[in-house]
């Protein structure tokens, strides 16, 4: 094999590599952001997040979720940690526009909230809160 020829071979195997991370990227965030808090990691749950969403935990243990929608929801202490029901995370519809731009929605019923998330870059947003009794 020539050197033009493999040179070529590695280029097309970067470039499928890179496209492969591009698309796989935003699902491994949200699965990171989905282990911390289904593991009490708060601190580092709320570092994935994208302002104004936002995670605080509370003196008696609870914690308040802040989406994007301004929506907030009180999780009590005795409902935590976080237990991830069903496929623990299930993808909404998208376009190539959102593949092309890195975004992706995600939904996630957890201790009786219902989220949907949706991610840019490496950092997660809460679009809304939601109870599992409106859907």
């Amino acid at each position: 094999m020539t050197r033009r020829r493999q040179a070529g071979v590695l280029l097309t195997l970067a470039l499928f590599g890179f496209g492969w991370w591009w698309v796989q990227g935003p699902k491994r965030v949200v699965q990171s952001f989905v282990g911390h808090l289904s593991h009490a990691r708060y601190a580092q749950a709320a570092a994935l997040l994208e302002a104004p969403s936002g995670l605080e935990a509370d003196a008696a243990g609870g914690l308040r979720l802040h989406a994007h929608d301004e929506a907030a929801s009180e999780i009590a202490a005795k409902q935590l940690p976080f237990s991830i029901y069903g496929n623990r995370v299930t993808e909404a519809d998208r376009t190539l526009r959102d593949v092309l731009l890195g975004r992706r929605s995600f939904c996630m019923l957890a201790s009786g909230t219902l989220l949907t998330l949706q991610t840019q870059g490496g950092r997660v947003a809460i679009e809304s809160i939601g109870s599992i009794d409106e859907h």
